[in-house]
């Protein structure tokens, strides 16, 4: 059954995209596609018609407009229409969530295949190194048949060949610069958070003395109408007592 989204299941979405983070695995792999799926079955929880296909296809076309947006107020002279609070922290969750994504891309590919070629050409490299220190002496020949290929054992550790990085150290690295930077995420998100609500406490702050204004400004009007009435009457009295004056006096004339 389809499902219209709304700008507030929008922003669940992307919550729950951010705390279960498919991004800590590469684009494609099975690890990814198994959190895609999580997200699905967390929101069919709150009653959403989804799953792992139409969740990740409904992000990224949030992502999409986001990103198009911000490239064409880049280009823009004028000023931008204002974000609502929901637009603002709709639009704070997609920035953070691409800047993930982008992160994602710079893992390195792992398979079987070529987790086995750099374990064999770490072997090559150490029996190189073995043969290398044998033939000056420094190392005493064994045989390893278990694992098919020749070894030395050395007496003195100084001389002993280094054991060859598989790149398992640069992996840890790249996770821990990508949770040094998701949690600097966090906190200026935190903070941008903060900033939205002062920012409305101001715009409030503003409006609720424009409204004061606006009442003080209606009741000096009122003021002055009742003055300008109040004047207004009382020439009109003057006018009525000067008449009758008159009229007095006209009457006194004719009995004469």
């Amino acid at each position: 059954t389809f499902m219209k989204w709304t700008e507030a299941k929008d922003i669940i979405l992307c919550k729950e995209v951010a705390l279960q983070n498919p991004f800590q695995f590469r684009r494609g792999s099975l690890e990814r596609g198994k959190v895609w799926s999580g997200v699905a079955t967390e929101l069919r929880k709150q009653s959403f018609k989804v799953d792992q296909r139409a969740v990740r296809d409904r992000y990224n076309s949030l992502k999409n407009k986001v990103q198009k947006n911000n490239s064409q107020d880049k280009r823009a002279s004028g000023i931008s229409p204002e974000e609502t609070e929901s637009q603002r922290e709709l639009r704070v969750l997609l920035e953070d969530l691409a800047n993930q994504e982008d992160d994602a891309e710079l893992l390195p590919k792992t398979n079987a295949s070529e987790e086995e070629q750099r374990r064999l050409d770490g072997q090559e490299v150490q029996k190189r190194a073995c043969e290398s220190l044998w033939r000056q002496g420094r190392g005493e020949r064994l045989i390893l048949p278990q694992m098919g290929l020749v070894g030395w054992h050395f007496a003195d550790k100084e001389n002993m060949p280094r054991k060859r990085n598989s790149g398992s150290d640069a992996l840890q690295f790249l996770h821990q610069k990508m949770e040094l930077e998701r949690e600097m995420r966090k906190e200026e998100l935190a903070m941008r958070r903060a900033e939205v609500k002062r920012d409305e406490a101001e715009r409030d702050r503003r409006f609720e003395l424009f409204q004061q204004q606006q009442q003080q400004t209606q009741q000096q009007f009122m003021q002055q109408q009742q003055q300008m009435q109040q004047h207004l009457a009382q020439q009109q009295q003057q006018m009525q007592n000067m008449l009758m004056m008159f009229m007095q006096s006209m009457k006194g004339n004719n009995k004469q």
